[in-house]
């Protein structure tokens, strides 16, 4: 697969899991500057974008998600103060109206 065996793209399939987005202070608009990744060894290893330009695209399914961003910081601050998670991105629609 041609796609695979580009240089600017790694996929993990090793069980890893990505803990935490790390928002980049004060940038708008809103960027990530680095991924914490989780191994089953439990080792953690950030991943950052190769360039200004460079994304990171992460797909956690419709629960793993806004918990992810809720964890990061990005959410309601009615549901993040409490839990001592620092407000970085106000945005009260994660997680909200989920229906099976």
């Amino acid at each position: 697969d041609p796609v695979i065996s580009r240089t600017n793209l790694v996929v993990l399939y090793n069980g890893a899991l990505v803990s935490k987005l790390d928002i980049a202070p004060a940038s708008s608009p809103v960027s990530v500057s680095t991924v914490q990744v989780r191994f089953p060894d439990g080792t953690v290893q950030l991943a950052r974008p190769k360039a200004k330009t460079g994304e990171v695209i992460l797909s956690g399914g419709t629960i793993r998600t806004p918990q992810l961003l809720e964890l990061s910081g990005v959410g309601d601050p009615a549901v993040l103060t409490p839990l001592g998670i620092p407000v970085r991105v106000n945005l009260t629609g994660v997680g909200a109206n989920y229906e099976d």
